[in-house]
């Protein structure tokens, strides 16, 4: 669990304290809060990949993994992703510019 993220939580309101086996138990590959970021220049964050998982039963806390940026290409290849916008809304920004992989 990502704890620097749940301090900007409403007060009172904590993550629960899940086993490595609750945790995979409750992701789910078709969660629509799963999300896989690539990280480049990002203040306060190390430069690399994050992994977002909604969790099932969970649904309003996450796990969060985060992967060195020298996986990149072989996490790429091995699961086929690419460079898209396709279906891809960003609130901030230029749109034109950005690339996300799906």
């Amino acid at each position: 669990m990502d704890y620097d993220y749940y301090k900007l939580m409403i007060e009172g309101v904590t993550p629960p304290e899940l086993s490595d086996e609750e945790i995979m138990f409750n992701m789910d590959g078709a969660n629509p809060h799963n999300y896989f970021v690539f990280m480049q220049g990002m203040e306060d964050e190390k430069d690399g990949i994050m992994i977002g998982f909604g969790l099932t039963d969970y649904p309003l806390f996450g796990a969060f993994l985060h992967l060195d940026e020298g996986l990149l290409d072989e996490i790429m290849e091995k699961y086929g992703l690419k460079p898209t916008n396709t279906g891809v809304g960003f609130p901030f920004g230029d749109r034109e510019n950005k690339r996300l992989l799906n």
